[in-house]
């Protein structure tokens, strides 16, 4: 299910492993760049969750700065 997150057996697999690190009394994280995985992910008891990756935030703002600057 490559580049396919939200397919059910990869949030499965993914809800299952953060049970069992939490289960171990250990910390879970995830990196995602998806608002509701990170909601879900929260949900499911991560302690760290990172939403989007530097670079496409940097490109977001920028582009809708410049819009606003067009306007």
């Amino acid at each position: 299910h490559l580049a396919n997150p939200k397919h059910p057996e990869v949030l499965a697999t993914i809800d299952r492993a953060i049970a069992r690190i939490r289960a171990c009394g250990k910390a879970a994280g995830i990196l995602t760049g998806d608002e509701a995985l990170a909601r879900h992910y929260v949900g499911q008891g991560c302690l760290f969750v990172a939403v989007g990756a530097d670079q496409n935030l940097l490109r977001d703002s920028a582009t809708a700065l410049a819009a606003r600057i067009r306007a």
